[in-house]
């Protein structure tokens, strides 16, 4: 199985550490966010490749692992900057097309940059095949959705919709690292 680690973006809830400090290398108990990262996909059997989508300060990441490829934790690590920020969905369209023309033609996971959790990810192919779904997204319940996006979902798990605005309080809420399809 791959990986999309998405790393892009500014940090600015960490900030003012990622002021100086890409995100993924905001220190976690001494260890950067990112290897964290790559110890869960290590730990969930991502053993081929990873791509990292890069670009704020993304030259200090580069130079934390000896430029755009590395070998970490048995995967072969491909950096991968874009030239402006797309937010998450433009994340994942960059390198999915940029993968797409070696040999990254099979389902892949994509984990967020900075995002710490200990998710089950072996699971994970197996459900999104046997629902046939074009994407399937795992998400936890949170009480105070003020710093989240709200998804609503039907009966089935199916999305409805996203709610961007990021409201007070949310009135449909998921269980807990559930996956959902689209």
């Amino acid at each position: 199985m791959r990986a999309v680690v998405l790393a892009a973006g500014k940090g600015n809830r960490l900030s003012p550490l990622t002021g100086e400090v890409p995100k993924p290398l905001a220190p976690i108990v001494n260890t950067p966010i990112i290897e964290h990262i790559f110890d869960l996909l290590d730990g969930n059997g991502i053993e081929a490749e990873a791509y990292v989508d890069v670009h704020y300060l993304a030259d200090a990441l580069l130079e934390a692992y000896d430029g755009e490829e590395s070998y970490i934790n048995g995967m072969s690590v491909h950096f991968l900057r874009e030239k402006e920020l797309t937010g998450t969905a433009g994340g994942v369209k960059h390198l999915a097309k940029i993968a797409s023309k070696g040999s990254f033609n099979e389902t892949f996971v994509v984990v967020s940059g900075d995002a710490l959790n200990d998710i089950d990810l072996k699971e994970l192919p197996a459900f999104h095949k046997q629902k046939g779904a074009l994407a399937t997204i795992v998400l936890k319940r949170v009480y105070d959705t003020s710093e989240f996006v709200v998804v609503e979902v039907d009966e089935e798990g199916n999305i409805l919709s996203f709610q961007e605005t990021r409201p007070k309080r949310s009135h449909k809420h998921f269980s807990q690292h559930r996956p959902l399809r689209l």
